[in-house]
């Protein structure tokens, strides 16, 4: 924690124990869910003579400043701030051009930053409400990865063939978890993935003694339909249940 020093001087502040040690310890295999979007957080680690290519605190620029200054950066077109600076802030999280931040002059509270609209928010009072609701989620290696647009509880509405006898109500979390409860009441639990395997997009539940695969056949709005688990040639079709 003795790298906040320079950052607490240059804010005049004390960031809060919590927070020094969640960005301290940090690593780049994981990535954070928050209200089922996956955010990269700034490495605090990283300096240019470790790696460039990597998302560091301090050398990773944005807009001309460090980017945990980013909003300095970009200070004529933010809006919502009311009587705050842009300087004020610290962000430590991105997604594709919005930005995760803490405020040290609002008790610590913690913002979103939307680039869609150039406007900031509130969103959590503070860092251990904030860290409270969020999930940390493991990337996954190789070709396996988890498609976000998944995440949902799934209700089995049809099927074209009767290899299956019971159909199971799937529950995929943002975590990469997963919960099916088969119209007979059995309970299953374990992890989930996608991958693509040459033309085929596949859904893989993990098993405890074997993985079910499925081909994704077709994925709309609410709908999803699937092929398997091989080898079995079932085509089933679900709907999303909010």
């Amino acid at each position: 924690m003795n790298n906040f020093i320079k950052i607490e001087k240059e804010y005049s502040c004390v960031f809060p124990d919590d927070f020094k040690k969640f960005l301290t310890e940090w690593n780049q295999d994981k990535e954070l869910i928050v209200k089922n979007q996956l955010w990269k957080i700034a490495d605090f680690k990283i300096n240019k003579t470790t790696s460039e290519s990597k998302f560091g605190l301090n050398d990773h620029i944005m807009h001309g400043f460090p980017f945990y200054r980013v909003l300095c950066g970009i200070d004529k077109e933010v809006g919502g701030i009311d009587s705050f600076k842009t300087s004020d802030f610290f962000a430590f999280g991105l997604l594709n051009g919005d930005y995760l931040l803490i405020n040290p002059s609002d008790n610590f509270s913690i913002w979103s930053f939307w680039h869609d609209g150039s406007s900031l928010k509130k969103t959590y009072n503070s860092f251990s409400d904030f860290y409270s609701k969020v999930k940390i989620h493991k990337k996954y290696s190789g070709s396996d990865e988890l498609d976000l647009s998944l995440v949902g509880r799934w209700v089995p509405f049809e099927c074209k063939t009767l290899t299956i006898k019971c159909f199971s109500t799937t529950v995929l979390e943002a975590d990469g978890s997963y919960q099916s409860i088969s119209s007979i009441g059995m309970v299953s639990e374990n992890n989930w993935s996608t991958k693509r395997n040459g033309d085929q997009y596949q859904l893989i539940l993990k098993g405890k003694k074997q993985d079910f695969i499925y081909e994704v056949i077709d994925k709309t709005n609410g709908s999803l339909i699937l092929k398997g688990p091989e080898p079995n040639q079932d085509i089933v079709s679900y709907k999303l249940n909010e």
